[in-house]
């Protein structure tokens, strides 16, 4: 049964990991490391077995493709194993023909992560040969670029209704505005005396009383007339 699969350094240092089983990622990462300590300068085991472990692995300029298993496993099946994950590196970095680097296994790391995620399953191989990768590689790529698509679709119609919204609004503001507007330039403008609060001439009422005659007066004595014997 296949446990990992990696691309590290000869430091140990993992570049691209798939796990397929329950591991815990320290462990993941110290059995990585006490990998740089029993490989060999200038020899080209491709097994090594410890208590806990397998190690198969190959060699790809600085850079090491190694297979973790454990000691019950196939060991021909999974040196053919091997083989398809070194054709797999090969065939998806930008260079190709083994001479990868750093910087190549950096721009091509999940197109590799999809590779190892085909070859192995559940810790069994899925993929015969390289010709059956790239075909199913193709199919994902045709998946992906149709899911992205879908994606942008989805993106540019959520951009067009919020546009639209937004439009909606503004002209909704715009409306409110011009009926306030209209509301207040329809009210009478207010003068120093409004209509309803002209000066009225106060009313006077005159009280009639019936009038008496006049006393005549008069300024000197009256004659009193005495008739005659």
């Amino acid at each position: 049964m296949i446990l990992s699969a990696a691309i590290v350094d000869k430091d140990g240092e993992i570049y691209v990991a798939r796990q397929y089983c329950e591991m815990p990622k320290s462990k993941v990462e110290a059995l990585y490391l006490a990998f740089s300590r029993l490989i060999t300068k200038g020899k080209q085991h491709t097994i090594i077995d410890t208590e806990e472990v397998r190690y198969i692995y190959q060699a790809i300029n600085d850079f090491y493709c190694v297979l973790l298993t454990d000691k019950h496993s196939n060991i021909l099946e999974d040196i053919k194993t091997l083989r398809l994950f070194v054709s797999a590196i090969n065939e998806f970095t930008i260079t190709g023909k083994g001479l990868i680097n750093a910087d190549d296994i950096s721009i091509n790391r999940f197109k590799l992560l999809f590779a190892f995620d085909e070859i192995v399953c559940m810790g069994a191989r899925q993929i015969e040969d390289l010709t059956q990768l790239r075909t199913v590689m193709a199919m994902k790529s045709d998946e992906e670029k149709a899911y992205m698509e879908s994606l942008t679709k989805k993106e540019r119609e959520a951009k067009a209704k919020a546009a639209e919204k937004s439009k909606e609004l503004d002209q909704q503001r715009r409306n409110e505005m011009l009926h306030q507007s209209d509301r207040s330039m329809s009210r009478p403008v207010p003068t120093g005396i409004s209509s309803e609060s002209k000066i009225r001439e106060p009313i006077v009422e005159v009280e009639h009383k019936p009038s008496k005659p006049a006393r005549v007066m008069s300024r000197g004595r009256a004659l009193k007339l005495v008739p005659k014997n």
